[in-house]
């Protein structure tokens, strides 16, 4: 008896380990840069079809991955990485995901990190003008940026 039931309890496991965690989390995090890299040649093989694809990568991607994430939110109650690894949202009441649920999904699973790259940018773009803009200062002023030994 105890036999037939030993081979249950792996299939039965609730709680996903850290390592599934971070795999499925690499997975969503490897998804733009691969995105990036497609562009890139598809725009350099084929420059008159898909120069635009490469000048607007990001909001390709944002398009494309709101709609690859929605298909498995609505088909399978998980997004493209948690279905790949076999996790699965749930309510608390144990029903499906309900369309509400599904919207707030993808804003943090899609918009939010399309907005957070984008802030990125910005800041670094700002920290290196500013940056820029005090070793030209020194320079008219004629001062020594060297640190003293």
């Amino acid at each position: 008896m105890a036999e037939n039931a030993a081979n249950l309890t792996a299939t039965l496991q609730v709680k996903p380990s850290i390592f599934e965690i971070i795999a499925q989390k690499s997975l969503n995090d490897i998804l733009q840069p691969a995105f990036r890299k497609l562009a890139e040649v598809l725009a350099t093989n084929f420059p008159k079809r898909f120069a635009w694809l490469n000048n607007y990568c990001e909001e390709s991607f944002v398009v494309i991955n709101w709609l690859l994430q929605y298909n498995y939110l609505k088909n399978y109650d998980s997004t493209f990485s948690e279905n790949f690894y076999g996790f699965k949202r749930m309510c608390v009441d144990g029903k499906s995901l309900s369309n509400h649920h599904i919207e707030l999904s993808l804003l943090f699973i899609v918009l939010v990190p399309y907005f957070k790259r984008k802030f990125d940018k910005k800041v670094t773009l700002y920290m290196i003008e500013e940056a820029d803009g005090y070793f030209k200062q020194a320079s008219i002023l004629g001062t020594n940026l060297r640190r003293k030994m």
